[in-house]
């Protein structure tokens, strides 16, 4: 059963830590495993599901592949939800959904790994101008077993497959399909796993 949390303090190897959840929806599973201070946000009605053990690494020292930050997940808008199914591992990645991203069971996100719903910034310069009206977004959606690697941009509309891994420093723009290896600036499929 998930628990919701404001205010809670955690015990974990290197120390006691506090952490201070917004006000929001924020449920968090069993056995939730951080090594440094995330940062996890409801604004303006959003809401945040971590199922159980997810292990959270971020900030200088907590990665000797070199973590170029602390893992930060927010949720901005009344309607925007995040969920994040069981057993996942994330290392400095930063995941912020408008509308909805949903991440399944055993998904690896690897280091810097970035996870949009939405364009932050209307395309209209006028509207850019005046805020941030006309923003599009659209959901994102990873299934179980997917591998995303560092410093991996995955943007808003895609869906990737299940058992599918991302290469290191690639955009996603296009979904997709279940167990294949795709890379690249668009990324596209460069293998078929078997």
């Amino acid at each position: 059963m998930l628990m919701t949390l404001y205010k809670k303090r955690y015990h974990f190897a290197g120390g006691l830590y506090r952490f201070i959840f917004s006000r929001g929806n924020i449920r968090i599973g069993k056995r939730l495993r951080l090594d440094h201070y995330p940062t996890i946000k409801c604004k303006d009605g959003g809401s945040i599901f971590l199922d159980d053990s997810l292990a959270l690494a971020g900030g200088n020292g907590m990665n000797l592949a070199g973590v170029p930050g602390r893992c930060t997940i927010v949720a901005c808008g009344a309607d925007a939800r995040i969920q994040i199914g069981k057993n996942c591992g994330f290392s400095g990645a930063s995941i912020f959904a408008t509308e909805n991203i949903s991440i399944g069971n055993y998904v690896r996100l690897g280091l810097g790994a970035r996870i949009y719903d939405n364009d932050f910034h209307p395309v209209d310069i006028l509207e850019r101008r005046r805020g941030r009206h006309g923003v599009s977004h659209k959901a994102v959606f990873i299934d179980d077993d997917v591998w995303i690697g560092a410093m991996v941009i995955v943007l808003k509309g895609v869906s990737i497959g299940k058992g599918s891994i991302i290469g290191a420093g690639s955009v996603v723009t296009k979904s997709v399909p279940p167990g294949v290896v795709c890379a690249g600036n668009p990324a596209r499929v460069i293998r078929v796993l078997q």
